[in-house]
C-alpha cells in the first residue's frame, strides 16, 4: 500500500513538474514577446524623435538664414534712407 502511494506521489510530483515547466516556458515566451513589442515601440519612437529633430534643425536653419536675409535687407534700407538724408541735406 505505502508503495502505491510512493508511485503515485512520484507521479503527481513528475506530473506537477512538468506542469510546471510548461507554466513557465508559457511565462517566458509571453514575457519575450512583450519585451519585444515594447522594444519595437521604443525603436518606433526613436525614429520618429529622430525625424523631429532632423525637421527641427532644418526648420531652425531657414529661421536663422532668413533672420541674416532680413538683418542685411535692414542695413541696406537703412544704408540707403541715409544716404537720402544726406543729399537732401546737401541739397536742401
Amino acid at each position: 500500500m505505502q508503495r502505491l502511494m510512493e508511485e503515485k506521489l512520484r507521479q503527481e510530483w513528475a506530473t506537477f513538474k512538468t506542469d510546471n515547466q510548461k507554466r513557465w516556458t508559457n511565462y517566458s515566451l509571453g514575457q519575450d514577446e512583450i519585451q519585444a513589442e515594447y522594444q519595437r515601440g521604443v525603436e518606433a519612437l526613436r525614429v520618429r524623435m529622430q525625424s523631429i529633430e532632423d525637421a527641427s534643425a532644418s526648420t531652425l536653419d531657414d529661421v536663422n538664414l532668413r533672420e541674416e536675409l532680413y538683418i542685411t535687407q535692414l542695413q541696406d534700407l537703412f544704408t540707403m534712407v541715409r544716404s537720402w538724408l544726406e543729399k537732401m541735406g546737401k541739397a536742401g
